[in-house]
């Protein structure tokens, strides 16, 4: 069993070191769309923030009266 997990692992580490040859295949890069996440998610955060906020007040005002 040790012997065929080690030729597993020696073949995995051969793939690994040949993906960087100069013929290997090249993903490109995903750029689309990632502004408008970033702005999606801010505009996510605050409206939680928000959210947050407005549950939280009632529960200090009762508690300080």
């Amino acid at each position: 069993m040790n012997e065929g997990l080690a030729l597993v692992a020696v073949e995995a580490s051969w793939a690994l070191s040949h993906s960087a040859l100069p013929g290997a295949p090249v993903v490109p890069d995903e750029r689309r769309g990632r502004r408008r996440s970033i702005a999606a998610r801010a505009r996510l955060a605050r409206v939680l923030y928000r959210a947050a906020e407005a549950l939280e007040r009632p529960s200090l005002q009762a508690s300080t009266c």
